[in-house]
């Protein structure tokens, strides 16, 4: 009943899609970029003040979501646009193509406006930004970069401090998905949303993309029956980096794990590999250890967890208090420190998580908050309030 609920939305939106025109002017004219005093890099290219910036748009219609496919906002795979974003009118920019790259029809305004964070300020300034006049949801991610803050430790913010305070006072926008939202989500104007799987770390494995599909199949995620059997263990491995900047904390965990932690604690230190054999290595736990490393929603490892079977520990993290929101009644141990983690009470969270992995309707609902249908739910239902 609810997936026809969700086809009944989806067919409303189809109806409404935008037949507003939009000149051939306002996509050919340049602008002169206006933008933070520091350097912009973007692919290693240096986008400096009175850049002249305009939007190349490639070819693109809005693809139908599949049954089956797994949340990405992910940017790393081809054929571009990928995951969440192919479902999106427009596509503003990409980490793997030259900067001003776009996806989709400039000649009709969006309904649904998918944004690379590195290319919000540019896109903002553009003048096929501004002759959009029809109602648009608009989703920004694909990048490490938080916000409206930008918290990063690796990255200066290439948007302007008034650009935050501009979109939520754009009459046109009726909601913004932020991919690492830095602050409290308590205006019903924006939400945050999950990064999701890295489809690079599994689209190399035909056993997850059978047929060649372009997204990841949630049909193969574990079903689990056995959580409460298996030894009373975690896993920790990840990207350390060096366990510097950015990464200090899991190089942190890594030391509590290897030094004091090791009653409980099994780590690796050849990071998340592609495909099946991490998984099958990865089922043999009940927890997977999350610290946090680029930009602060502790995915893809939180979404890969879930996927196999395993409960995810994350740290609270002061710079994401959205995660109380996103992750509200998902499966996840939150825990204030990582000393807080003792036998007895991995036992105890063990007993209070298991039915989610066990009990097949609750791992459905799990599995389920997974998919990109659950989010273009969201996104449809934002549009049309």
């Amino acid at each position: 009943m609810y997936l026809t609920n969700i086809s009944i939305l989806m067919m409303i939106v189809q109806e409404m899609k935008a037949t507003t025109k939009i000149s051939k002017k306002c996509i050919e004219e340049k602008v002169k970029y206006q933008g933070p005093p520091s350097t912009i890099y973007v692919h290693s290219t240096r986008i400096k003040q009175d850049a002249e910036i305009r939007f190349e748009f490639r070819p693109h219609s809005a693809k139908p979501i599949e049954n089956d496919e797994v949340l990405s906002l992910v940017q790393t795979s081809k054929p571009l646009p990928y995951g969440l974003a192919r479902h999106c009118d427009w596509i503003i920019g990409s980490r793997m193509t030259k900067p001003f790259v776009a996806w989709g029809n400039p000649f009709i305004s969006p309904q649904t406006i998918f944004v690379n964070k590195y290319f919000l300020e540019i896109f903002v300034q553009s003048t096929v930004f501004k002759c959009v006049e029809t109602t648009f949801v608009l989703i920004l991610g694909d990048s490490d970069l938080t916000m409206p803050r930008q918290v990063d430790q690796r990255f200066s913010r290439p948007w302007r401090n008034t650009t935050w305070s501009l979109l939520l006072n754009d009459t046109r926008i009726s909601h913004i998905f932020v991919e690492h939202l830095d602050i409290l989500s308590n205006n019903i104007k924006f939400s945050p949303i999950p990064v999701g799987f890295d489809p690079s770390n599994y689209i190399h494995d035909p056993r997850y993309f059978p047929g060649g599909l372009p997204h990841l199949n949630l049909s193969l995620a574990a079903v689990r029956k056995n959580i409460t059997k298996l030894p009373l263990r975690a896993l920790l491995t990840a990207r350390y980096r060096g366990g510097f900047g950015q990464w200090q904390e899991r190089g942190s965990v890594l030391k509590l794990c290897r030094e004091q932690h090791s009653s409980w604690c099994d780590y690796s230190l050849t990071g998340i590999k592609p495909g099946l054999p991490f998984s099958s290595t990865l089922k043999k736990y009940p927890f997977f250890l999350c610290p946090h490393g680029g930009g602060i929603d502790p995915n893809p490892n939180l979404f890969t967890a879930i996927f196999n079977g395993v409960i995810p520990i994350v740290r609270h993290l002061d710079d994401f208090p959205a995660a109380s929101v996103l992750y509200a009644h998902w499966p996840i141990v939150f825990v204030h420190s990582w000393n807080d983690i003792t036998p007895a009470r991995l036992a105890e969270w063990r007993s209070r998580l298991a039915p989610a992995f066990e009990s097949e309707n609750l791992r459905k609902i799990a599995l389920y908050r997974l998919s990109t249908r659950f989010w273009w739910h969201k996104i449809t239902t934002s549009l049309l309030s």
